[in-house]
């Protein structure tokens, strides 16, 4: 998961701004700010009669300053109203003007393009956006993504897939978001991934996979936990546990011998998130395992575990000698705390 948690936190650090450069129907330039409230739209939009043989007016006339204002804010419009003016833009032809804009030499008609198309969520804009994932300038790539998944075409989770291949022109993290975005619908594309040798193409799906969490998929990644790269095996082992289906306890448990430590780790904290109390006695044997991490890993897991794991952890905080004797105590500690807290806001009530 860490690469898409980075890959979101350089999203989140891209602003959009509030003005965009957009030009009207005699091809001239103007700085527009976000529409205020009460705007020309909203006011036709009371007597929505009115608003579609205006809309049809200004296209006649060439004139597209009330469409885009439309578009802008569409979403803003009550929700049978939104379909009635999205498939209306669709139907007069007004939305090629935002499919040609996406080619604009301006990156900021570029940009404000994508986000039309992304509210009007035309599907067959889908492909022109994905390429716009693409574009030079990172703005754009950001709204097309956006775009993307406001529209929700899951018929382009192929190429979204494929585009994880190609990690300098796509940001992974961001292809993710889309892929995750359209749920269930990306499942038999992503699964289809699994089969390629690519190992990073094979980690990728598998995170992406763990985001999703459909149950569906835990018998491809299961099978994964067997796979030679140590890092597939670790990025198989945390889908499952995100995903948390018990049957994925018995598969595992295999990876507790595993060579690689930090395949070890992962799977103690899966199985922390999954395995019940008959669970806890198995990582009482990975308690005592000579890296520090993989101990430590062990103690997390078993806190989760009820009554038996709470034994284990007592048994182990009793033996001075013990290296996570230390670690041990502090966590019941922890735990008596939590319980403590938790009895004074039910005596509270």
């Amino acid at each position: 998961m860490g690469w898409i948690l980075f890959g979101l936190l350089i999203l989140g650090g891209t602003l959009i701004g509030g003005v965009f450069l957009v030009r009207n129907n005699k091809g001239k330039s103007s700085w527009e700010p976000a529409a205020p409230k009460n705007t020309r739209s909203q006011v036709l939009l009371k007597d929505s009669a009115e608003l579609i043989p205006e809309l049809e007016k200004h296209i006649r006339e060439g004139n597209y300053e009330l469409i885009d204002e439309v578009v802008d804010e569409a979403e803003t419009f009550p929700p049978d109203k939104q379909v009635i003016i999205r498939q209306f833009i669709i139907e007069s032809g007004a939305v090629e003007r935002y499919k040609a804009g996406l080619s604009d030499v301006d990156y900021k008609i570029r940009a404000l393009s994508a986000d039309r198309l992304g509210k009007i969520r035309a599907r067959d804009t889908s492909a022109l956006l994905f390429q716009a994932m693409a574009d030079k300038n990172e703005e754009v790539r950001l709204i097309a993504a956006t775009a993307l998944k406001s529209v929700g075409d899951p018929s382009i989770a192929g190429m979204l897939v494929a585009a994880l291949k190609e990690p300098n022109r796509w940001l992974p993290a961001r292809v993710a978001e889309v892929l995750i975005s359209f749920g269930q619908d990306s499942l038999p594309a992503l699964q289809e991934a699994l089969k390629e040798k690519d190992p990073v193409l094979r980690g990728y799906v598998i995170e992406i996979l763990g985001e999703i969490g459909d149950e569906s998929a835990t018998g491809s990644l299961q099978e994964a936990l067997g796979d030679e790269d140590s890092n597939i095996r670790l990025r198989a082992a945390a889908a499952l546990g995100s995903i948390g289906q018990n049957d994925s306890v018995i598969h595992l448990l295999k990876l507790l011998e595993d060579p690689e430590v930090k395949v070890r780790v992962q799977a103690i904290r899966s199985l922390g998130r999954i395995g019940g109390a008959e669970t806890a006695g198995r990582l009482a044997g990975t308690v005592n395992d000579v890296d520090a991490a993989v101990r430590y890993a062990s103690l997390e897991a078993l806190r989760n575990m009820g009554p038996e794991g709470m034994n284990i952890l007592r048994a182990t905080a009793a033996a001075g000698s013990h290296p996570a004797a230390g670690r041990a105590r502090e966590i019941i500690k922890e735990e008596g705390n939590q319980g403590s807290a938790k009895v004074n806001i039910i005596y509270k009530q």
